[in-house]
């Protein structure tokens, strides 16, 4: 019996990855290339255990030929005028109609990865998941990478290695039991602007008030690429992510009016 457990244990179903991998990208095809060459080579010693989505809002031609020469196991287009948390929410999507995983990882399109960033996440997110941090809430997000957060929203975790942080989780890059993502984060808050803080916020917020925080693992596991300091994964120039969550400062809502003037408008038949 023992033989026949340890037998089953080591088949499990492809419909069963360890992790879904959501690598979000639009535009900047040189960029998000060199960004995905990365991925592939830092877990392909996992490769079998992970499904990688890749979805993108790419118009350009070159970039979506490029997107459907991938080995990702699943791609998502929408070569239009797509939010940062639509593209994401429906990879998320995707993956509950077609896989039960455990792990889900959001990525954006401009990072390069060590061989160590993905078995690193899955330790300490198995290892610390739930687990008390110095600020009283539990561990519920990780990433390898520099939040750039003030002092006061971190602490160092001495016993466990790692850092503690309140809000200000950077969207390229979240690893989080999917069940977590369900129950506490549970999506991505779309609205008119390609990517917002408003959208990249409410989850951070939610995850504080459900008595979480993240987790930033120690070692340098990831890194941005180049990118000129201005390029922008979702507009084509300078990024402007318009106003932060709950403000109610009209002058910071401009580039909404701007964004929505742009939609344009249809004129009613009233015959």
């Amino acid at each position: 019996m023992k033989k026949f457990n340890n037998y089953c244990r080591s088949r499990i179903s492809k419909c069963c990855p360890e992790t879904c991998i959501v690598f979000v990208t639009c535009g900047r095809p040189e960029l998000s290339e060199k960004s995905y060459n990365s991925l592939i080579s830092a877990i392909s010693p996992f490769r079998d255990q992970i499904k990688i989505i890749i979805s993108d809002a790419s118009g350009d031609e070159h970039k979506i030929k490029w997107v459907l020469s991938t080995d990702a196991d699943d791609i998502i287009l929408t070569p239009r005028s797509t939010s940062a948390a639509t593209s994401r929410n429906l990879a998320v999507n995707l993956i509950l109609d077609k896989y039960a995983t455990k792990y889900l990882c959001l990525l954006e399109d401009d990072f390069e990865y060590h061989e160590k960033w993905y078995p690193s996440l899955v330790h300490y997110a198995e290892r610390l998941y739930g687990v008390i941090s110095p600020f009283n809430l539990a561990y519920g997000i990780f990433s390898a990478c520099d939040h750039h957060i003030a002092n006061e929203r971190q602490q160092a975790d001495i016993e466990n290695g790692v850092t503690a942080y309140l809000f200000g989780a950077v969207a390229y890059q979240r690893f989080t039991p999917i069940s977590h993502y369900l129950s506490v984060m549970r999506c991505w808050d779309s609205d008119i602007l390609g990517i917002s803080y408003a959208q990249t916020g409410g989850q951070t917020f939610r995850n504080t008030m459900r008595g979480f925080c993240g987790c930033i693992l120690p070692g340098k596991l990831s890194w941005p690429l180049d990118s000129n300091g201005c390029d922008s994964t979702w507009s084509g120039g300078k990024r402007n992510p318009g106003p932060p969550a709950h403000s109610f400062n009209v002058e910071e809502y401009e580039v909404i009016m701007e964004t929505a003037k742009k939609r344009g408008f249809y004129i009613r038949n009233e015959e």
